[in-house]
C-alpha cells in the first residue's frame, strides 16, 4: 500500500541533525507516510549513517552535490505518498513552518516549488 505522505528531507552534510528530524517524523501519531532523504553530495557518511540507523524505514536516496533545490525535487520524483511534505534539513517536524500541511503531488511531475 502506497503512503498517504510522502516526507521530502533534503541534506547535506547534516548527519547528526537529519537524523533528529528523522526522529521527530517518526514520532508524529500519523503514521500513513514515507520518509524520503535526499542526500546532495554529503562527505560525512551521512547516508551509511542514516541507512544503519534506520534501515527500511527510512528511504535515502543519494545525488552528486547539486543543492537543496535539486534534492528536493528528486525527492518528490522517489516519492510514493499522494502528498508531499517538505521538511528543511534545519529543523524538526515541530518547527517547520507549515508543517502540518502537505501539498498533493502534481501526476507525471518530476519538479516541485518551494
Amino acid at each position: 500500500m502506497a503512503p498517504l505522505v510522502s516526507v521530502i528531507l533534503p541534506t547535506h552534510d547534516r548527519r547528526k541533525m537529519v537524523a533528529e528530524a528523522v526522529d521527530s517524523v517518526l514520532a508524529q501519531s500519523f503514521r500513513e507516510l514515507e520518509i524520503v532523504v535526499v542526500d546532495d553530495g554529503s562527505e560525512d557518511g551521512t547516508a551509511a549513517a542514516l541507512e544503519a540507523r534506520y534501515g527500511s524505514r527510512v528511504r535515502v536516496v543519494t545525488q552528486a552535490r547539486r543543492g537543496a533545490a535539486a534534492a528536493r525535487n528528486l525527492g518528490v520524483g522517489r516519492a510514493r505518498g499522494a502528498y508531499i511534505a517538505f521538511l528543511p534539513r534545519w529543523t524538526s517536524c515541530a518547527q517547520a513552518p507549515g508543517a502540518r500541511s502537505a501539498r498533493p503531488k502534481r501526476s507525471g511531475s518530476e519538479t516541485a516549488s518551494g
